[in-house]
């Protein structure tokens, strides 16, 4: 189902993404994909994990944007 494929490939994107070095685009990624994994979780109904996962996204798109406010693809996430 597109929730199962949701939320394989965003955990996969942060398992891959979390092995880099820390630049602003991989800030950009890992902030992307729990985004796109708390969106997931609640079409799982899993409230607290689509909590958990939406915080350390934006956690991570604000970083990106205190380091680059010029990254407007951050923007279109939060």
């Amino acid at each position: 189902s597109i929730k199962t494929l949701l939320t394989e490939w965003a955990q996969k994107t942060i398992d891959v993404t979390e092995e880099l070095n820390e630049t602003i685009e991989n800030k950009f990624y890992l902030g992307s994909a729990y985004s796109y994994r708390s969106r997931a979780d609640i079409l799982n109904q899993s409230y607290w994990d689509a909590y958990f996962s939406a915080r350390k996204g934006r956690n991570y798109l604000e970083g990106v944007m205190e380091e680059n406010p010029q990254f407007y693809d951050a923007y279109l996430h939060l």
